[in-house]
């Protein structure tokens, strides 16, 4: 069984005909059983008919002219002057005005751009590689591989040429440690 919303939200729908004809016989059913619906389903009726029927008298000028005449003369302004909202706002605009615009230029983000770039790319910029490597070299680590080169019997940078990768790891690390260099 539909209930009494279902029935409220079908009553134009039932008026203009536009009910399955199931739907309609339900509808019918409801409305003998249930006076509420039988109420406003004939208030919804009556107001169909009258705008069916288009006679509606339209007011004239006169009518027109006294309702702007009310309006008019019920017209409340947004604030009266004589509030307190009257006296700070004429301030208050200004100062909220200024507040945001300097909110807007304090919190921009710089202007510049950091990026982080690997150093192995910087390295193959020769100027960039001499600047970055001067800026990590310090006068121990210089000290360090001064007193490592020369207490080698051979030429360093030949027999380093003839090495593997892990042979120069272990070659660097028994240096380091035999001549306490770097620790």
């Amino acid at each position: 069984m539909k209930t009494c919303k279902w029935i409220r939200d079908a009553m134009i729908d039932r008026i203009e005909g536009e009910l399955s004809s199931t739907d309609s016989e339900v509808f019918d059913i409801h409305l003998e059983t249930c006076s509420a619906c039988q109420q406003e389903f004939a208030r919804y009726e009556k107001i169909y008919t009258r705008l069916q029927a288009d006679d509606m008298p339209v007011p004239g000028a006169s009518f027109w002219d006294a309702l702007l005449l009310r309006i008019r003369q019920q017209h409340v302004p947004f604030y009266a002057k004589s509030s307190w909202i009257g006296r700070l706002l004429p301030v208050a605009v200004p100062v909220l005005a200024v507040g945001v615009v300097l909110f807007i230029f304090l919190t921009r983000p710089p202007s510049t751009i950091q990026m982080i770039v690997p150093v192995s790319e910087l390295l193959e910029d020769e100027d960039i590689a001499a600047i970055t490597l001067n800026a990590m070299v310090h006068d121990d680590l210089v000290e360090d591989f001064t007193i490592i080169e020369e207490s080698l019997p051979f030429d360093i940078d030949e027999a380093l040429n003839e090495m593997t990768s892990g042979e120069r790891e272990l070659f660097l690390k028994l240096m380091t440690e035999s001549n306490g260099v770097g620790i």
